[in-house]
């Protein structure tokens, strides 16, 4: 797909459909359509459709519904009862028409809010999806409504930790099926298993080795603080060794 000098949003900014013959791909505000079968000789073919978002963005890698007829997208706006105040942030999966970009008729999904980032990894049916989200730490601050996308959909500042959740279509808030500890800000889940349910209660987590500078750090404040005992268990020992002066006859 050309977009010439086009800005793409980085991250989960497209989606292949149900068949693997179409792909929708985020371009600015419009979610550009092509089919894999009309590209050429170079390996490029050109839209056919384009949808305008309205300040949206494309849901993530599934965001093809199950039957290839639409693709969900993510409206963001503001709440009054939000989780974490400071964090204002909205967001509401929608889906709309691959023909025209119309609204799909339906019970509403349920709303995300005080979440930083929304995924959409696949669908468990056609009126329940499944989703990575963010979440605020209580001191996060969210940015203006004109913030660039570049962050997202996937991670922005101020992430404490993520949820997989299902979101069920008349359903009041998603249902969280995992959440990660505090501390770990991004997470990748393997989209089957995650709609087959295939998920479990997480452990503590295991940040790995220290770094370089930090072994190197701690192993400099050993040395300097194992000389100067060194050399007093020395002086200590000499004073110990040295034969006591006779008292005067």
């Amino acid at each position: 797909m050309r977009v010439g000098t086009a800005w793409i949003p980085p991250g989960r900014a497209a989606a292949l459909s149900p068949d693997g013959g179409e792909l929708a791909l985020q371009v600015r505000d419009e979610v550009w359509l092509t089919r894999v079968a009309d590209a050429g000789a170079d390996r490029v073919a050109e839209p056919y459709r384009k949808l305008p978002l309205a300040g949206g963005r494309l849901a993530g890698a599934g965001s093809w519904s199950p039957d290839g007829g639409s693709v969900a997208v993510l409206d963001r706006s503001t709440c009054d009862d939000c989780p974490v105040p400071s964090f204002r942030r909205t967001w509401t999966l929608a889906l709309r028409s691959t023909v025209d970009g119309s609204p799909v008729a339906g019970a509403a999904f349920p709303p995300l809010p005080s979440r930083t980032f929304v995924q959409l990894l696949g669908w468990r049916s056609a009126e329940e999806a499944v989703a990575l989200v963010g979440v605020p730490g209580p001191a996060a601050v969210d940015r203006p409504d004109d913030h660039d996308v570049a962050w997202g959909p996937y991670h922005e500042p101020g992430t404490e930790a993520v949820e997989l959740v299902a979101l069920r279509r008349g359903a009041l808030a998603p249902e969280v099926l995992f959440r990660t500890p505090e501390g770990i800000t991004e997470l990748s889940v393997a989209a089957d298993l995650a709609i087959d349910g295939a998920v479990r209660e997480s452990g503590r987590p295991d940040y790995g080795p220290l770094p370089f500078w930090a072994l190197a750090a701690g192993f400099v404040l050993v040395v300097l603080v194992a000389l100067p005992v060194l050399r007093w268990l020395r002086r200590w020992r000499g004073r110990r060794r040295l034969p006591s002066p006779r008292a005067p006859r």
